[in-house]
């Protein structure tokens, strides 16, 4: 059975052993209810936090530069900030 040794974000595709994360799951959100415009704000959240070479403070402070109205981009950014065991990247 694989270890998670870091905090991996809801509504991420995880594959491989050790699990890795593949992207956003859009197709869940979208069967949960989110907008579109919901599920772009957030993939492109996930781009700024996981793909850019940036700190996570960088990266958190690029998303609420960019998205400074969605709650679940803000809610992203305080996962990101509050992690103990830091976040798979």
């Amino acid at each position: 059975m694989p270890r998670v040794r870091c905090r991996s974000p809801d509504h991420r595709r995880r594959t491989g052993s050790p699990p890795r994360l593949a992207g956003l799951n859009s197709v869940g959100l979208q069967r949960r209810g989110f907008s579109p415009e919901v599920c772009e704000a957030l993939e492109r959240s996930y781009k700024i936090l996981f793909r850019e070479r940036a700190t996570v403070d960088e990266a958190v402070a690029r998303m609420r530069a960019a998205f400074p109205n969605v709650p679940e981009v803000e809610m992203l950014a305080r996962f990101a900030e509050t992690s103990s065991r830091g976040l798979t990247r």
